[in-house]
């Protein structure tokens, strides 16, 4: 797995980060990071899966402290190289495995955040052991944002349906994982609705919002086919912000984005 991630760094940006499609997917995500921590004062924020780094300088863009981890030290390169000379005393890249935080100081974070399908990586088991990592890493009413693929993408059985390939197009519905094709690597995938996640964490921390992510808007690896059609995707963008309001929208979406606070 780590491997596959060390693999893919030089080309994820290209791949997914400045695709039309994933332009359109974060943007939905920071419109809640906005919401949320846009005008507030400065938070402690630990992200896990950071990728090349995109969400963490984002968040440190807005004035909060920002500690941003992956498993893969390629993809904390590519992160450190974009990493602007006045955020350095602000946000900090570190490899660490997604399965390590407990080796973080406890109590210290006010969000942990992960995006774009990072939870995806992790078996159940897997996933359980991270999910009850959390709270005790977060202060009183810290807030854990993730998002995730769900077991069932609208766009993507469309897409599958009309090709006639019945069987990819309901294949994000199994408790198995698939062997995914990202970039030029296979990755083995879990899917998870967001009740799941929410049940993990029902005695510490109370789901305060979730919401589709590419409801229409496609999944990346069709953004040859769609970005083509700007305005198109325009359109399919402003649909997507109304109906992502809508929390159900999270089970038939490419991503949805789950926000738990703490109790205590």
């Amino acid at each position: 797995m780590k491997q596959a991630f060390e693999d893919m760094a030089e080309s994820y940006d290209a791949a997914f980060t400045n695709t039309l499609t994933g332009r359109y997917q974060r943007a939905s995500v920071w419109q809640h990071l906005d919401h949320l921590y846009g005008k507030s004062e400065p938070k402690r924020i630990l992200e896990v899966n950071c990728g090349t780094g995109e969400d963490a300088i984002y968040l440190a863009r807005m004035g909060h402290d920002v500690l941003a981890t992956d498993v893969s030290g390629e993809m904390i390169q590519k992160a450190q190289s974009k990493l602007p000379a006045e955020l350095e005393g602000r946000l900090r890249f570190e490899k660490l495995n997604i399965l390590d935080i407990n080796t973080l100081n406890p109590q210290q974070f006010n969000l942990i955040f992960s995006d774009f399908g990072g939870l995806n990586c992790l078996s159940p088991d897997e996933l359980d052991v991270f999910l009850s990592r959390i709270p005790g890493l977060l202060k009183p009413k810290g807030r854990f944002i993730a998002v995730v693929m769900p077991k069932f993408c609208f766009m993507e059985s469309l897409y599958f349906l009309l090709k006639l390939d019945v069987k990819k197009a309901f294949r994000r519905n199994t408790n198995n994982h698939l062997n995914v094709q990202l970039i030029e690597t296979s990755l083995p995938i879990w899917y998870y609705n967001p009740k799941y996640i929410a049940q993990k964490l029902s005695d510490t921390g109370k789901r305060r919002a979730q919401k589709g992510i590419g409801i229409f808007i496609p999944p990346s690896y069709l953004d040859e086919k769609f970005s083509r059609f700007r305005l198109a995707m325009k359109a399919l963008g402003f649909i997507d912000s109304i109906l992502s309001r809508i929390s159900l929208s999270a089970y038939i979406s490419d991503h949805f984005l789950i926000d738990i606070e703490m109790k205590k």
